[in-house]
């Protein structure tokens, strides 16, 4: 039986499971990197404050964390639509 990805495509080959497996792998280090983003400030974050995106208040560290979520991110939705164009070609 075979898996369903992505409304009607099937992952029937082993290049789209990996595909697959890139982007929630990549996805979840983005959502790490989010998480990181908050305890990487210059002054310290009060429990209300939204997580830090700009660069002014990031630490060296931070802005690490920064560039690593959008890339993974990025990386994670390429690798999705990779699969998903693979399966629209069969």
């Amino acid at each position: 039986m075979r898996n369903l990805f992505f409304l009607s495509c099937e992952a029937s080959t082993p290049y789209d499971y990996a595909l697959l497996v890139i982007t929630a792998t990549c996805w979840c280090y983005a959502a790490f990197c989010v998480m990181q983003l908050r305890y990487e400030r210059q002054s310290p974050l009060i429990w209300w404050e939204p997580v830090p995106f700009t660069t002014t208040d990031l630490t060296v560290r931070g802005r690490m964390y920064q560039r690593r979520c959008v890339l993974t991110f990025l990386a994670g939705t390429s690798a999705l639509l990779l699969a998903v164009a693979l399966c629209a070609s069969r």
